[in-house]
């Protein structure tokens, strides 16, 4: 057990070498007639599966631990199966969900803490939970619940000390600030994740916070710098197999790509991204993977397929109830539909999206949507 926590440090939680540590702990426990630490064990076999995108046997084993709970009312069997119930539920775009089975993890945290012993020596219990939730109710356009769950993060990490939740913890930090829109802070605090990771050997947010940075460099004119970062991040995920957030590198890469002139090589690069993800059900990231696309799209003069796939977009954050991500995508659709005069309907798309949000919410993407409604072009950019 301990070798698979040492090795989702440093290899990542979807390779081969995290997975057969796990697999053979697994083994020895099923040969003990009760053991301490068969919790933690499963619990890291679920997160290779997750890693690797394997969704229906996460499912399966989540499902499996929730049950194995319920029957030997155990409130920490019942704790780390909603806990995994909350990570797949994200990463099908299940947002309202996740947030509903992280707030029954809580209740079985606080219920079962004597339960717990050597749980999970690589995430000290509820730090994770506190992570998505935030990522799923920034989302959902929650803001004034996100932030709370971020510090939550924040507070037990500094206890914990551990370096994979640190990592994870500056992510937390600077993925709200890219998926608000306010990219100059979230850039500083993506440097901060992945200098942390490279000093820590925590290879994991060393390639996830290189990647998302990749974009906020490209945003600035560094194309070749940001472009770097991501082919190494894809690299590490195709050699390891850690493929979680394959489809948004692979997205990334291609935007970066069709920023430097070769928009024609990216389709493919983006074909892949898309398939990948409607082939694991892993749709979490799936509007800003078809917002990328469309930007390719158009790079290549391909306008009405750009607004289309724009359009999918869109739908997708209805469908999922993701309020902010949907005045992201209705403020981009009111940019491309802008260059055929029909920026009208665009900018109705936008004051629909608007309306969930309090005026005393001020993140970029929010202070943009209301400029490009009332007319002010340059600041809506």
């Amino acid at each position: 057990m301990l070798a698979g926590n040492a090795l989702m440090v440093t290899e990542g939680h979807g390779a081969e070498s995290t997975a057969n540590a796990f697999l053979r702990a697994l083994a020895l426990c099923e040969k003990l007639p009760a053991s301490p630490h068969r919790m933690a064990v499963e619990y890291g076999v679920f997160t290779h599966f997750t890693q690797r995108l394997d969704m229906k046997s996460a499912g399966e084993l989540a499902e499996a631990m929730v049950a194995l709970g319920e029957r030997e009312q155990s409130a920490a069997w019942r704790f780390v199966g909603f806990r995994s119930r909350q990570l797949l539920d994200f990463y099908s775009g299940r947002f309202e969900q996740s947030v509903a089975d992280m707030r029954q993890s809580l209740i079985e945290w606080q219920a079962g803490q004597a339960e717990f012993g050597a749980f999970l020596v690589h995430d000290p219990g509820n730090i994770s939970l506190h992570c998505y939730a935030s990522f799923c109710l920034t989302f959902l356009g929650r803001l004034a619940e996100a932030r709370p769950e971020i510090e939550a993060a924040n507070v037990a990490a500094l206890a914990s000390g551990h370096h994979l939740i640190m990592g994870q913890n500056l992510f937390t930090q600077a993925s709200y600030l890219n998926s608000v829109g306010d990219w100059d802070q979230a850039r500083l605090m993506l440097q901060k994740t992945v200098d942390y990771s490279i000093e820590h050997d925590v290879i994991v947010f060393h390639h996830i916070g290189g990647a998302y940075l990749a974009s906020l460099l490209g945003r600035k004119g560094e194309l070749e710098h940001g472009l770097e970062l991501v082919n190494a991040a894809v690299a590490w995920q195709r050699t390891t197999g850690n493929q979680s957030f394959m489809p948004g590198f692979l997205a990334r890469q291609g935007e970066l790509m069709a920023q430097l002139g070769q928009a024609e090589a990216a389709l493919p690069i983006f074909d892949e991204a898309v398939g990948l993800m409607e082939r694991s059900g892993a749709r979490w990231d799936e509007s800003a993977i078809r917002l990328r696309r469309s930007r390719c799209l158009a790079a290549l003069g391909q306008e009405q397929a750009a607004v289309a796939e724009l359009r999918h977009a869109h739908q997708v954050t209805l469908e999922q109830g993701a309020r902010l991500c949907e005045v992201e995508m209705a403020t981009e659709l009111t940019h491309l539909l802008a260059r055929s005069g029909q920026a009208d309907e665009g900018r109705a798309l936008v004051r629909q999206a608007l309306a969930s949000f309090p005026d005393s919410e001020d993140a970029g993407h929010l202070k943009r949507a209301r400029a490009l409604v009332a007319g002010d072009a340059a600041a809506a950019t």
